[in-house]
């Protein structure tokens, strides 16, 4: 029963649950727009800050898309796999270099309309370890790194 200690009514609750659904929804608005792309529309790249972008990023700064008619926005760094699949489905940007199974996600379990225009590492990743290894058998009992659990890269593109 209401009292006048209450902070909230009901309705202030209503007000506020609509605040944040609309605020969550918010990046998926840009998605139609990213969907629908004219091929006037610059080429807007998302990259993590790993060796895999670089070709990604050398074709931006020597003007390759440029010279292919394609005008490019200056590429978007990120931080996380996670970030740059929001950010790709979402349509902030719309070429990316991801992780096969993400890619996999993307284009058939978010019906993202991305198209893999490049495939890397198809025999996954390597493996690097100091001069006193001379066989995987020594391996045994130790602890290896994993830099992450689907580590095989390709790349993606909405524009195509």
């Amino acid at each position: 029963m209401p009292t006048d200690d209450f902070i909230f009514s009901r309705r202030d609750a209503v007000r506020l649950a609509a605040l944040f659904t609309a605020a969550g929804a918010a990046p998926l608005l840009k998605a139609a727009e990213a969907r629908a792309q004219s091929p006037d529309k610059p080429v807007k790249i998302g990259y993590l800050p790993i060796t895999d972008a670089t070709p990604l990023l050398v074709a931006h700064g020597k003007g390759f898309f440029d010279k292919e008619g394609l005008k490019a926005e200056k590429p978007v760094l990120f931080r996380s796999w996670a970030q740059i699949v929001e950010a790709f489905v979402s349509g902030q940007v719309n070429v990316v270099h991801l992780l096969s199974p993400i890619t996999v996600w993307a284009r058939f379990g978010s019906k993202a309309p991305a198209k893999v225009v490049a495939w890397n590492h198809t025999g996954g990743s390597g493996l690097t370890v100091g001069n006193d290894v001379t066989d995987v058998k020594q391996l045994g009992g130790k602890t290896v790194a994993v830099p992450f659990w689907y580590s095989i890269p390709t790349w993606c593109c909405r524009r195509c």
